[in-house]
């Protein structure tokens, strides 16, 4: 086959574009960081990547549901602890007003008291968690309790669950009166008793602040295992997206460095195919001129 000049132009034309194109793309990388700039490029490991990516952002929102139910948890805990230590002091002070020796306007003192206690106990049972009342059930936007002798539960029944992985769903509240009711209850009696000067039915109110006092540990303790299972999910979560970023990482990202020495070669390739090209093209141009 008779070689023409025309060929021998297209064909190098050719050689310089693709070394210009090689050039052009490892500069795109080094740009980006990444080491494919179109799907085209590499399908199959494009759509890797783009699962990776994907399964990155699910487990993400799983962490992020982790970290809002623990938050969420922690301020149950630090709720009920706080409402655990006005029981033990009401405890204390009917213990001290079953003394038969005081006086009803003492023990008409001690009432007061524990009158602020119950409304310190309706206030840590109206605590909120970014804004939302965590003991109303799903009624989150309005106050679970109103003050009163004894105050009145209006929330609801419905459990708040946070998804912390696929189909793995957690409950993170408790239900007002499930750690509440029976204390409220038992102040408000007290109360009663220490108005009405009997000694005697203060003292039979120590075992049922003992009571109440129980079931406000026993719903501190379902907040602590719900946590303490939240947090070992959460850990797990982290893991696995450093996982998936080292999996990304190396089909998405490039050596930079590499890259940028693959690029001095190619530019070296793509000068010196110019400089060849111009000179064959000249000679060309003097045997045409013959």
């Amino acid at each position: 086959m008779r070689v023409t000049h025309s060929m021998i132009f297209d064909s190098t034309l050719r050689n310089i574009q693709a070394n210009y194109a090689a050039m052009q793309r490892t500069n795109d990388q080094i740009s980006t960081g990444r080491r494919y700039t179109s799907a085209s490029e590499n399908p199959t490991a494009v759509a890797r990547i783009m699962h990776l990516r994907s399964e990155e952002a699910r487990v993400e929102q799983y962490r992020r549901n982790a970290d809002d139910a623990i938050g969420w948890l922690n301020t149950t805990d630090t709720a009920l602890q706080t409402a655990g230590e006005a029981l033990q002091r009401a405890r204390e002070l009917a213990v001290a007003a079953s003394n038969d020796s005081l006086s009803a306007e003492e023990r008409a003192m001690v009432a007061d008291e524990i009158d602020q206690l119950l409304m310190q106990l309706t206030d840590m049972a109206n605590w909120t968690h970014n804004g939302e009342y965590i003991f109303a059930g799903r009624q989150v936007s309005t106050p679970p309790y109103q003050p009163g002798t004894p105050p009145v539960y209006q929330g609801d029944f419905e459990s708040i669950e946070r998804e912390i992985n696929t189909g793995v769903r957690v409950q993170i509240n408790i239900i007002g009166p499930d750690a509440f009711g029976d204390a409220m209850q038992v102040l408000t009696d007290l109360s009663n008793d220490l108005r009405a000067n009997d000694a005697a039915g203060v003292r039979s109110r120590i075992n049922q602040i003992d009571g109440a006092h129980d079931k406000l540990l026993a719903a501190n303790a379902t907040v602590g295992a719900r946590t303490n299972r939240i947090e070992i999910q959460r850990d797990r979560l982290e893991a696995i997206q450093v996982n998936l970023a080292e999996l990304r990482s190396q089909d998405e990202e490039v050596d930079v460095v590499e890259a940028i020495v693959r690029f001095q070669s190619q530019e070296l390739v793509y000068n010196a195919s110019l400089q060849a090209g111009a000179r064959l093209m000249q000679q060309s141009l003097l045997d045409f001129l013959r």
